[in-house]
């Protein structure tokens, strides 16, 4: 349900700005999909852990490389407008931070990452962790130095490996000596606890296949991936800023002891490598989680689109997975930009309610592209689009259809006319017709009283659009949650109504927009967007305030939800 209350608040946002220029013929697709990358901005050496609590969490190294800002989205195809919070600064005479990860061990959240002092052969690793294990988006400890016992040599990218019975070994890459430069290798040690290394390190992998000596031989960015009974361990192999950057693995079986580098195997191939065609360059450093309903596996990965930018480049993919018939991962080929990818299960998918709104009441030809990349319909091949549409924490809905012309013809011809420039123009056009199309009434109250903390709860209204007749039409129709000004997004207001109104009868399960009640003393102030759908229920929010509270002055706000 949260996508769907999230691309119809965006799409009531973008309603007054549409071209209404073309027509919109059958859906080919109503599968939703995504595009990579996940965000638009650089993300190298990205790891994502799922939590218990639904979330993704995902540590992302500040542009100034002295701190980290945590994400978390309950999204994994996108992380555009995650929550984010600074949870670590560099202390002074830190700097240049790489490649935080987030574990979490024995019921606390950890993050590991190095930092120098602004010369790279000072690289060490770091570790912090979070004051309240049940926030990690809250305060954390300050950075700790994890240092093997007579190894003080440049160390980064440490990973964890949880082995058999809750043993903890921590994973890096390192140089062999002092100053040593190259070659990267990887190396392992035994913790005593998450923060503390307590044995000496061993080398488990030398660069020794010419696939990973690209740009100089090195090895770096381990993961531990673990399926039935097996461990792996998938590296990232040659310069991470050449577009051969690749990834390798190698594992241990039977819980042999990891310290034996003996006790390893290591695969002589590649396993996930670039892919020229779909200018997919540079792929690496990944980390592997599961759909939000646990039944597919992914791996997340960065890489450059064009190798001649360099680091600056690196954007952060997914892809689906699976097994070998051995147990191994079986990588896909990393898919280009253009590529549309059915969205991870469990993640929500548009309704038949949108898709009848998007594809009956609204004949569009909907182009962002130039002035706002995150919604936009792009042609295709065989007259075939490619659309997305902007919702919550920037949730991407997107879906295929076949476009035609306003003759009913198809066309291969783009869409690809921007109207930024037309923005105003366009809303004057449409606002008025859209407000008087649209129509609201009171369908229940759960609570219009103001709670004990001076909060509102729910009011419940029906919205209706109407055909060109002006009657109003059903399934055109959608329930608006209004209240609690303590939730960020329309999605959470509704989260929260069906947390605390589940006794209710014949609430629809597709209960959609809504926006926040504030009071401030003897002012009431009703957020959200006041165009077409909205305009509608900020009217009836109003006057039904009015009757409770009617000293009160009542306003409402087109800034914020």
């Amino acid at each position: 349900m949260g996508i769907l209350r999230q691309i119809l608040q965006t799409f009531c946002i973008l309603l007054p700005v549409i071209l209404l220029t073309a027509q919109s013929s059958s859906l080919k697709n109503n599968a939703e999909i995504f595009h990579n990358p996940i965000f638009e901005e650089s993300w190298p050496d990205p790891y994502c852990y799922k939590h218990t609590d639904g979330y993704y969490y995902m540590p992302r190294r500040e542009d100034d490389r002295r701190g980290i800002g945590l994400f978390r989205t309950k999204t994994l195809s996108n992380w555009r407008n995650a929550e984010k919070a600074v949870v670590v600064r560099a202390p002074d005479g830190l700097m240049s931070l790489w490649a935080p990860e987030i574990h979490f061990i024995n019921g606390n959240f950890y993050l590991y990452y190095a930092m120098d002092d602004g010369n790279n052969a000072n690289h060490r690793m770091y570790v912090s962790r979070a004051l309240n294990p049940n926030n990690p988006m809250g305060e954390w400890t300050a950075s700790k130095r994890m240092v093997p016992p007579g190894d003080d040599f440049w160390a980064i990218d440490a990973t964890v490996l949880q082995y058999g019975t809750g043993q903890l070994y921590l994973i890096w890459s390192g140089w062999p000596t002092l100053n040593a430069g190259f070659p990267q290798n990887i190396y392992i040690a035994r913790l005593c606890d998450p923060e503390t290394i307590c044995s000496q390190r061993v080398l488990l992998a030398e660069p020794i296949f010419s696939w990973e000596q690209h740009g100089e031989p090195l090895l770096e960015g381990p993961q531990i991936l673990h399926n039935a009974g097996r461990v792996f361990l998938i590296y990232s192999a040659s310069g991470s800023w050449t577009a051969d950057y690749t990834l390798g693995f190698m594992g241990i079986d039977n819980l042999a002891d990891p310290l034996n580098p003996g006790n390893w195997w290591r695969h002589n191939q590649p396993v996930f490598w670039r892919n020229d065609e779909q200018k997919v360059f540079g792929v690496g450093h990944a980390s592997f989680t599961k759909s939000p309903d646990g039944t597919e596996n992914y791996i997340m990965y960065h890489a450059m689109e064009d190798p001649a930018m360099g680091w600056d480049n690196r954007t952060a993919r997914i892809e689906k997975f699976g097994w070998n018939p051995d147990n191994s991962p079986a990588f896909p080929r990393p898919a280009g930009f253009d590529v549309a990818i059915p969205v991870p299960s469990g993640e929500q998918k548009l309704s038949a309610f949108m898709l009848r709104y998007l594809f009956k009441r609204v004949p569009i030809s909907l182009n962002l592209s130039g002035s706002n990349s995150n919604s936009f319909c792009k042609a295709g091949s065989a007259g075939v689009a490619t659309c997305r549409l902007q919702g919550r924490e920037q949730e991407f809905s997107s879906f295929s259809y076949n476009y035609r012309n306003k003759s009913g013809i198809l066309t291969t011809s783009k869409p690809e006319v921007t109207f930024a420039n037309n923005l105003n123009k366009i809303s004057k056009q449409t606002m008025a017709t859209l407000s008087a199309d649209v129509k609201a009434k009171l369908d229940k109250v759960a609570d219009v009283k103001i709670d004990e903390k001076g909060k509102f709860k729910y009011i419940l209204i029906k919205v209706y659009a109407t055909d060109s007749t002006g009657k109003h039409v059903d399934e055109n129709s959608k329930l608006v949650v209004r209240g609690r000004g303590d939730c960020p997004f329309h999605g959470d207001i509704f989260d929260k109504f069906q947390e605390e109104t589940a006794q209710l009868e014949g609430i629809d399960d597709e209960i959609l927009g809504g926006g926040r009640i504030q009071r401030d003393g003897n002012k009431i102030l009703v957020f959200g967007y006041s165009q077409g759908y909205g305009r509608a229920d900020h009217t009836l929010t109003v006057e039904l305030i009015k009757k409770s509270y009617p000293t009160h002055e009542i306003t409402w706000s087109n800034d914020g939800y």
